[in-house]
């Protein structure tokens, strides 16, 4: 812990680094955490208990801090009031020399690409250039059509549905014909054997 005692006319300060005053705001919320669960230890109502008191510790604490920065130099410069969230440094994490491999892979990966992308943009038109003419080559240069076009009878018109009907029925009457007649001919005979057993 840096401890350099700032002389002069003004008060003497204590010059501390963020990180000393980060260890001390700590274990005095250890030390406060640790009395309160020994005070409340067994207690039925330890729960509320807690939750009533741990307020007022922690304001205590952050008014002690707020007197105590004031006699306080941290990282050279002079503090008015304690902010804990000022102590949360961004930490470093440690150099992983697996990730930086793995990012050099994809970097590859991606390197490869682009110039996989390059080669087909400078290839691949020249390519299906080359496949069309050979195309077009394939095709006759012109066209040996006839000269005249025979041009078919018109086939005759099929009757509409509703016009077929009434032929087909037509049909069938004209097939029934006989045996219409052959009906009208026994009633007739049967009439007349009617008419002679009247007269008799």
């Amino acid at each position: 812990m840096e401890e350099n005692i700032i002389s002069g006319n003004e008060p003497q300060k204590i010059s501390l680094v963020r990180e000393d005053l980060k260890y001390l705001y700590d274990s005095w919320q250890e030390e406060l955490a640790a009395r309160l669960e020994q005070h409340f230890k067994g207690a039925e109502d330890r729960d509320k208990g807690v939750s009533e008191v741990r307020p007022i510790l922690d304001q205590w604490l952050q008014e002690t801090m707020n007197y105590a920065v004031n006699s306080l130099i941290v990282d050279g410069e002079a503090m008015s009031i304690f902010n804990k969230d000022d102590l949360e440094g961004q930490g470093v994490e440690p150099f992983d020399a697996a990730l930086l491999e793995e990012l050099r892979n994809h970097f590859q990966e991606a390197n490869d690409l682009i110039s996989e992308v390059t080669e087909l943009r400078r290839t691949k038109p020249l390519e299906i250039t080359k496949q069309m003419q050979e195309v077009l080559h394939k095709l006759p240069t012109s066209l040996n059509l006839p000269d005249s076009v025979d041009i078919p009878d018109p086939q005759p018109l099929i009757p509409q549905e509703t016009e077929r009907l009434p032929i087909e029925e037509l049909l069938q009457l004209q097939q029934r014909v006989p045996e219409i007649q052959a009906l009208l001919y026994k009633r007739k005979e049967v009439r007349s054997m009617m008419g002679i057993l009247k007269e008799s």
